[in-house]
């Protein structure tokens, strides 16, 4: 069975690390090894980063705005993210967000 090209650009993701949110509003980020028909992926050497309880509410001309958020993290190592529960994956690039 001849390889599609959407087979062939999901192949290349994989080994990259990469940052997976989902539905309530975790973040993965590890390296991808393995991903489904139903888009179900598995991340090696994950750490989830969580918004933390502590964030910086800004007042700016009468309106409120978020100056930055703060995350909490753990190791988890190997995990599945169920496809259902995927809102965005994107590959991790040089500037880390969670620095």
């Amino acid at each position: 069975m001849p390889e599609t090209d959407r087979v062939r650009s999901l192949r290349q993701l994989l080994h990259l690390r990469s940052r997976l949110t989902t539905t309530d509003g975790r973040v993965f980020v590890g390296q991808l090894v393995c991903i489904d028909k139903g888009l179900n992926l598995i991340l090696n050497s994950a750490e989830e980063y969580k918004n933390g309880t502590r964030s910086n509410l800004v007042r700016v001309r009468g309106s409120c705005s978020w100056a930055h958020r703060t995350y909490e993290s753990r190791f988890v190592g190997l995990v599945m993210i169920p496809g259902v529960h995927l809102v965005k994956a994107e590959v991790e690039d040089d500037d880390d967000m969670f620095a």
